[in-house]
């Protein structure tokens, strides 16, 4: 099964410098406000980042932005891999919603390696996903329900919007949401195992957090939330040993 870290990969030099969100393309993509929406009307939800690990030595990181454009989601990233020395694997993100977290737009493209570009857009009640790779080019269409989600797996700030959508469920151990993949070009479906508080370990410090545990098709995974704000603190997969860890702001 594809996942977001293995899309790209190149050899180039590592210069140590931290990924920056949102170069002009991802912003004009995501983050334009909408017709009628006044610079009052937008407002940062999160912005920071992730430490990205896999099977147990940090990997990587990912930067990244949400806004609230009207009444409309934006949400912007970019996520690093280090594959040894001199390998480097990055991509950039884009995703647009609507109020109620329905994906309106969205775009992957790899900065490092073979082209990978991977673009949804909403028409109606119809999702076009067009995938272009080495391999050519790959067009999709799937139904887009009320409830649909976009979540990508190996994406932390995606899950912002998964939390966010349960949050508005009277039974969200109840909850049985469909989402779309779109770097596995498919829908499935998500299901709520357990809700309960704990707390984990963030640099110096130790948070209070309310952690989902979820199966999300196949695979089973952990959200580690903010009880007060509902921002996401940390992402585990232990099936595949990948995890995003929030790095706190000095």
């Amino acid at each position: 099964m594809p996942t977001l870290c293995s899309i790209s990969r190149s050899a180039c030099k590592v210069d140590g410098r931290r990924a920056r969100c949102a170069t002009a393309i991802a912003w004009a993509l995501a983050v334009t406000a909408p017709p009628g929406a006044s610079a009052q009307a937008r407002r940062t939800v999160d912005t920071g980042q992730f430490e990205l690990s896999s099977g147990g030595r940090v990997v990587g990181s990912e930067t990244f932005a949400i806004r609230r454009v009207g009444e409309e989601y934006m949400a912007v990233g970019r996520v690093t891999i280090e594959n040894g020395v001199e390998s480097l694997s990055s991509v950039e993100i884009g995703l647009r919603s609507d109020r109620n977290l329905r994906p309106r737009k969205y775009e992957l493209r790899a900065l490092e390696g073979p082209r990978t570009n991977i673009a949804v857009s909403r028409s109606g009640n119809r999702l076009r996903l067009n995938t272009v790779n080495e391999a050519g080019e790959r067009l999709t269409e799937f139904l887009a329900g009320p409830d649909l989600l976009l979540l990508e797996r190996d994406v932390a700030h995606h899950y912002y919007f998964l939390i966010r959508r349960l949050q508005r469920e009277s039974d969200p151990l109840g909850a049985v949401l469909k989402v779309l993949v779109p770097a596995e070009g498919r829908q499935v479906m998500l299901s709520v195992q357990a809700i309960t508080p704990d707390s984990l370990r963030l640099g110096k410090s130790s948070w209070l957090a309310t952690r989902y545990d979820v199966q999300l098709a196949e695979e089973a995974g952990s959200i580690w939330v903010d009880p007060d704000d509902g921002r996401v603190l940390r992402v585990a997969v232990p099936g595949r040993g990948w995890s995003a860890t929030r790095i706190p702001k000095e």
